[in-house]
C-alpha cells in the first residue's frame, strides 16, 4: 500500500512494481490516473477503483469521463471498476 503525496512516494511505487503485477489504484481523480498510467508504463496490470461512475468527475461530465476511461483503457491498458467503494485492503 502506497500513498501518493511526494516524489519519494512515486519513486517507491516504481521500485516496488514488477512487470505483470496486478495493481489497484483507489481513486480516479487526476493523481490516481497519473499513478495508474505510470504503473502501467512499468508493466503492471492496473485497475482503477473509483466511487463514482466516471473518472475525474469534478472536472468532467459523465460523457467526457466515459470517453476518458475508454481512451485510457485503449492506450494505457487501464481497467476501470466504477462505481465501486473500497471496503478493505488485505494481503
Amino acid at each position: 500500500v502506497f500513498v501518493y503525496r511526494s516524489i519519494a512516494d512515486v519513486l517507491a511505487m516504481r521500485r516496488a512494481v514488477l512487470p505483470r503485477m496486478r495493481v489497484a489504484v483507489i481513486g480516479g481523480g487526476l493523481l490516481g490516473l497519473e499513478a495508474a498510467a505510470a504503473l502501467s508504463q512499468c508493466g503492471a496490470r492496473v485497475s482503477v477503483v473509483h466511487a463514482l461512475g466516471w473518472p475525474m468527475e469534478r472536472q468532467l461530465d459523465a460523457e467526457a469521463g466515459a470517453l476518458l476511461a475508454k481512451q485510457l483503457g485503449a492506450t494505457r491498458k487501464l481497467d476501470f471498476v466504477m462505481p465501486a467503494l473500497t471496503e478493505a485492503v488485505e494481503g
